[in-house]
């Protein structure tokens, strides 16, 4: 079952594109950035379950809706972190990923000096598949990220 956002949803082939382009220019770290730390057991959730802003929308106030040099997407709009975090679990469990062995990669990652690492590397590489799905059912590149 493929969860589905309709009119969020964008071209897999473009969003393909995207990601040969970001691992040609040398580093997957560089294009998913700090996505993991969205991930179960993530840096980023500890620190929105901490503020207490779980039920806050995901966005960033100081953009516009809409705005041209607007990084986030329009579903991103529509979310609160625990819909967020929710719909990157879902996207971990449909892109068949192990969220032990995402944890371990996680760990070790963190671990090891370096943003450029093997081990951050292998890390980004094994969680690429469900960065991928939550970019084709409509969060952009900033959501995720960030």
């Amino acid at each position: 079952m493929t969860y589905e956002y309709g009119a969020y949803a964008q071209d897999p082939a473009v969003i393909d594109a995207e990601i040969a382009a970001g691992m040609e220019a040398g580093s997957l770290h560089l294009l998913i950035n700090n996505f993991t730390e969205n991930l179960s057991g993530g840096s980023y959730r500890s620190q929105i379950e901490q503020l207490g802003w779980q039920d806050r929308t995901m966005t960033d106030s100081r953009y516009e809706p809409g705005s041209e040099d607007n990084p986030h997407s329009a579903l991103a709009y529509t979310k609160t972190w625990s819909q967020f975090f929710e719909d990157v679990n879902r996207a971990v469990e449909e892109s068949g990923l192990d969220p032990t062995e995402l944890a371990r990669l996680q760990a070790l990652a963190d671990e090891t000096p370096g943003v450029h690492g093997e081990v951050r590397e292998a890390r980004d590489r094994y969680a690429l598949p469900a960065y991928r799905l939550l970019r084709i059912w409509g969060y952009s590149s900033f959501d995720l990220r960030r």
